[in-house]
């Protein structure tokens, strides 16, 4: 048998021609001033290369799998960015990732839990399809839990990374009321979960405080897909044809919305305008470009994996952490 020699940090720096420094920068998340290409280009060469940073071997001492879970929803939307801020994050510390999709099945969620849980792993990054399924699920769990994008009711060892979604929406609504918007629908999924409880909230209250009580007969209940926001506006839009402009759950659903209303030969934005929610990766490419509010998916799962670890090697306390979010003006406000 062939003994294949063992990959270096200096194999590394010379593939993705950089320094070794800059290297050992990227792999301790030491890297706020390394550019994001930078970044991608390093960690690329790591997983051809397979390099293992000497950080993996502290498991053969220790009481620990080095194995982090991730429970999400679906494959969809702005997950899969999520999953590989929080896998690169892990990957340099030394851990791996156990990921399980949930497809939006509660009982699906209950048995990844539970398997997770066998599995012994250091820690869960969670995102919960429902509420009531998060709050039976975790009251009396052990293992750390970072939750991301959810508010869900929390013992000692869990923490949580997202954005301030009421803020956001209410923000929302008073940047598409100051763009002379009068007759503004609504497209969400289940108002009962969060996030989407807190955008429906902070949506009405930001109307409010610009003079507009909502109209509900404008509000489209649905899930998060391309579906729901295709139906959805063709059923607002035969309630009320003066609608001009329609406010998505996220950005799927404002895909939707935009085929529905270019569809029904509507000019976007001059007939009507529409606002997505997460800033996925194909929003800046449709035509027209989508505004939306963006907030970064990738650094969520990143900061996630990194308080998780934290907590698990130092004790460090698990917090609430708050990621700043943008309104990303493009063509279709």
């Amino acid at each position: 048998m062939i003994k294949r020699n063992r990959v270096t940090i200096k194999d590394v720096a010379m593939q993705a021609d950089v320094s070794i420094a800059t290297v050992s920068k990227i792999i301790n998340g030491k890297d706020k001033h390394i550019s994001e290409e930078t970044r991608q280009r390093v960690f690329e060469v790591i997983e051809n290369l397979e390099y293992i940073p000497n950080s993996m071997a502290k498991g053969l001492k220790e009481a620990s799998t080095r194995t982090i879970g991730l429970v999400i929803p679906d494959i969809g939307h702005a997950f899969p960015e999520m999953a590989k801020g929080a896998q690169d994050e892990a990957f340099v510390h030394g851990y791996t990732m156990f990921f399980c999709s949930t497809d939006n099945n509660s009982i699906q969620e209950e048995k990844f839990l539970n398997i997770l849980k066998s599995k012994m792993v250091d820690g869960i990054i969670y995102v919960s399809s429902d509420y009531e399924t998060s709050k039976r699920l975790l009251w009396d769990i052990s293992i750390p839990i970072v939750a991301v994008d959810r508010k869900i009711d929390k013992n000692q060892n869990m923490g949580s990374v997202g954005i301030d979604n009421f803020s956001a929406m209410r923000d929302v609504a008073k940047y598409i009321v100051n763009k002379g918007c009068k007759k503004i629908a609504y497209i969400t999924s289940d108002v009962l979960m969060s996030p989407s409880k807190e955008r429906y909230e902070g949506f009405i209250t930001g109307l409010k405080e610009m003079g507009i009580d909502f109209d509900k007969k404008l509000h489209y209940l649905g899930d998060f897909s391309v579906e729901t926001g295709n139906i959805g506006a063709m059923v607002l839009l035969q309630r009320d044809p003066e609608i001009d402009c329609i406010v998505c759950g996220n950005d799927s659903i404002a895909i939707g919305a935009i085929s529905t209303c270019q569809k029904l030969g509507k000019e976007i934005p001059g007939d009507i305008k529409i606002i997505g929610f997460d800033d996925i990766y194909i929003s800046k490419y449709l035509n027209p470009e989508l505004t939306t509010v963006r907030q970064d998916a990738y650094e969520m799962g990143k900061q996630a994996a990194s308080m998780l670890i934290g907590y698990i090697e130092n004790k460090i306390p698990l917090t609430d952490m708050i990621l700043p979010y943008e309104i990303m003006e493009r063509s279709t406000v």
